[in-house]
C-alpha cells in the first residue's frame, strides 16, 4: 500500500487526487512517524510487514550478525548492521503493564519474557541507548476510556522523544477517526494509509496464490 502525508484532515477527493508515498520513502524521511487509517485499513499489517523486512535482513542477509565490543567499564556494546525491529501492541501495554511501568520498561520486560533470556534486557537497553532500533507501536486508539487514551498518548510522546533523540526510529499507528481529540505532538510526520488500487489488489491476490501453491508443494 501507499500513504499520504497530511497536516490537517483532508477530503476523500483530495486524498484520491494527491500522489501516494511508498513505505520505504516514508521510513527514509523521518524518525518519528504516525500512520493513521480506518478500521481494517491494514495498519497492524503494515507494522508487521516493516518488522518482517528488518528481521529478514538481520537474520538472512550476509553480514547481518551482531558485533560485540567490551568497554572499559566491563559493559558490552552491541552493533547491528541494520536496525532491530521492536513491535509493541499498545493495547497490551494498557491492559497488562505493572503499576508505574513505563512504556520502555514494558517493552524490555515483555521482550525478555517472550525470549526467555535474561540477556535480552541488557541487549535491548544497549541498542535503544545507541539508536539501533525501529520501534513499532500499534493501536494508539485501542483504549477503553479517555483517561487511558490520554495516558497512552503522554507515554508514547515521552518515550518516542527519548528514543528518537538517541537515534532510533518510531512508527505509531492509530485510527483516523477521533485522532484530533488527543493528538501526538507536531514532531511526528503524519501519514494516512491509502486503500489498495485495483491493480494492487490484483497483484496481491496473484502473489498470495503463488505463495499458497508453493506452501502446498511436498518437500
Amino acid at each position: 500500500p501507499e500513504l499520504n502525508a497530511f497536516h490537517a484532515p483532508l477530503s476523500h477527493h483530495q486524498l484520491e487526487s494527491s500522489p501516494g508515498v511508498d513505505i520505504s520513502d516514508m521510513l527514509a524521511r523521518h524518525n518519528l512517524i504516525l500512520v493513521l487509517g480506518g478500521i481494517g485499513a491494514g495498519k497492524s499489517t503494515l507494522l508487521h510487514y516493516i518488522a518482517l523486512q528488518y528481521a529478514t535482513i538481520l537474520g538472512e542477509e550476509p553480514g547481518g550478525e551482531p558485533a560485540f565490543e567490551k568497554l572499559a567499564d566491563g559493559s558490552i556494546r552491541y552493533r547491528l548492521p541494520w536496525p532491530l525491529p521492536v513491535f509493541v501492541e499498545l493495547a497490551a501495554y494498557v491492559e497488562t503493564r505493572q503499576p508505574g511501568e513505563s512504556l520502555q520498561d514494558f517493552l524490555i520486560r515483555t521482550a525478555s519474557e517472550h525470549a526467555r533470556d535474561g540477556g535480552v534486557e541488557r541487549m535491548l537497553l544497549s541498542l535503544l541507548a545507541s539508536g539501533q532500533c525501529v520501534i513499532l507501536l500499534d493501536g494508539m486508539d485501542q483504549t477503553a476510556t479517555d483517561a487511558q487514551r490520554q495516558a497512552v498518548v503522554s507515554e508514547v510522546t515521552t518515550c518516542a522523544g527519548l528514543w528518537a533523540d538517541a537515534g532510533n526510529q518510531v512508527v505509531v499507528t492509530g485510527r483516523f477517526e477521533g485522532y484530533d481529540v488527543n493528538p501526538l505532538p507536531p514532531d511526528f510526520a503524519c501519514y494516512l494509509l491509502r486503500p489498495f488500487t485495483r491493480d494492487q489488489i490484483s497483484a496481491f491476490l496473484l502473489n498470495w496464490r503463488r505463495t499458497l501453491v508453493r506452501m502446498q508443494r511436498p518437500l
